[in-house]
């Protein structure tokens, strides 16, 4: 695809500096703009101390209030369009009275907004948000009011190097192979270290890719010392790069990709994995129902019995794949549609 005159300019803000938090959500924002520029689209990273930039669209990625004096000062001048987050979910009954209460008090200063206030004042002015599938569009339309036909439901994407990962190299770095892989996170709500007891009751491999978390450096430490109990079985590699060859080859020779999760939306891992041809395993819960993900083997979240009865069907199971649709390539595509959409559509 080239850039066409009919392109906007567009300035990509990431919910946060890559350098203070880099997760799946940050890591697709760059790769995103890393192929709508490989595709010669007109497209950066806002630069905040350059006061004449003279760009058209602005890509929020979050729905957040953050974003609400941003968004203030922006309407009537150039128009946005949001990629959401998911896992706001719907307030318990607590919050809901927390959040009533907080609204009776700023309610006495004019033009109190709260931080779910500002939120929706963000989505509701944006020319279009980008969701992820069916059930985080969903969840946005009802949560926010919004009009369907300004949300766009355009996947997460994988990088072109993971579909050709072959085994050799990472097996030759740690020989490894058959193993089970984990690549996240360690937190509690994916459970890495249920999985891990479980691999080494079974007497099976594991492979954990990912790091410790401070707000859950109990956890984390947990999870360490039974790894290093049980070395002989489980590898855990805590600082590998996202674009390390390394992790392509790791996809490749696993024979399980497992991400027992409580909470995601479209966890990019699980989408790699499948890249490679990987049987995969995640968390019975809503979002692996989603697309790409209709054929996952699915266990309940913290439930050791239920982990293992879906180990045992993984490795009898066959590979899954995910298609070309969801290569960076085509997903810069779609987006770049978006853009068009988000320009040409009648004022707000």
């Amino acid at each position: 695809m080239c850039s066409s005159v009919s392109d906007p300019q567009v300035r990509v803000i990431p919910h946060s500096p890559f350098s203070v938090l880099n997760g799946g959500f940050e890591r697709g924002c760059a790769a995103l703009v890393q192929a709508l520029q490989a595709q010669s689209y007109p497209v950066s990273f806002l630069n905040w101390a350059d006061a004449d930039d003279a760009y058209d669209l602005l890509h929020l990625f979050s729905e957040s209030g953050n974003w609400y004096d941003i968004v203030h000062h922006t309407l009537g001048h150039r128009r946005y369009v949001v990629s959401a987050i998911a896992g706001v979910g719907k307030p318990t009954l607590t919050q809901q009275l927390k959040l009533a209460a907080m609204r009776a008090m700023l309610g006495v200063l004019r033009g109190g907004k709260t931080k779910l206030d500002r939120a929706a004042y963000v989505a509701r002015n944006a020319a279009a948000m980008i969701c992820l599938n069916t059930l985080e569009r969903d969840f946005y339309i009802r949560k926010f009011s919004l009009n369907p036909a300004r949300v766009h439901i355009v996947a997460n994407g994988v990088p072109e190097h993971r579909y050709s990962a072959t085994p050799q190299l990472f097996e030759t770095a740690y020989g490894c192979k058959d193993y089970v892989l984990y690549v996240g996170n360690i937190v509690e709500r994916k459970n890495p270290l249920l999985l891990a007891q479980i691999l080494v009751k079974r007497g099976l491999s594991g492979v954990f890719i990912g790091s410790t978390l401070p707000f859950q450096a109990a956890y984390g430490a947990a999870f360490r010392a039974f790894v290093q109990a049980h070395s002989t079985q489980i590898l855990w590699i805590e600082n590998l790069h996202y674009t390390d060859p390394l992790l392509d080859s790791a996809y490749a020779g696993a024979a399980v990709y497992c991400l027992p999760s409580s909470l995601e939306t479209q966890p990019l891992g699980a989408m790699e994995a499948m890249a490679t041809g990987t049987r995969l395993i995640l968390g019975d819960a809503a979002y692996a129902y989603q697309p790409p993900f209709e054929q996952a083997i699915r266990c309940i979240p913290g439930d050791a019995g239920s982990l293992e009865q879906a180990l045992d069907t993984a490795l009898k199971a066959n590979p899954i794949y995910i298609g070309d649709t969801y290569r960076w390539s085509a997903i810069a595509t779609q987006i770049a549609a978006v853009y068009r959409q988000a320009m040409h559509d009648e004022p707000l």
